[in-house]
């Protein structure tokens, strides 16, 4: 924690496993897939005003799907990231 401001500011870390597991439809096709990763944030929190300054993450996810038309599979990965900026007026 630090101050900035008059404020106390928390750095927050933190890694999440995700898994997906579910049917979609991608345009005409319906698919059942499972998708799993890991998002790495790194959250700044203002404990004086109880708000989120800004939240960073990254996302690597990957997905195997089947095709319940057709038997097909596909497989893909997604990088992902983000970055939010809060503010209090």
């Amino acid at each position: 924690m630090k101050e900035k401001r008059g404020d106390l500011i928390a750095y927050l870390q933190a890694d999440a496993v995700v898994i997906i597991q579910g049917i979609g439809v991608n345009w005409d096709e319906t698919m059942e897939f499972v998708q799993n990763g890991i998002i790495k944030s790194k959250i700044q929190f203002n404990l004086t005003r109880g708000i989120i300054k800004s939240n960073k993450f990254e996302a690597t996810l990957n997905t195997k799907g089947t095709s319940l038309d057709d038997d097909s599979s596909m497989n893909f990965h997604m990088a992902i990231s983000m970055e939010m900026k809060g503010k209090l007026k």
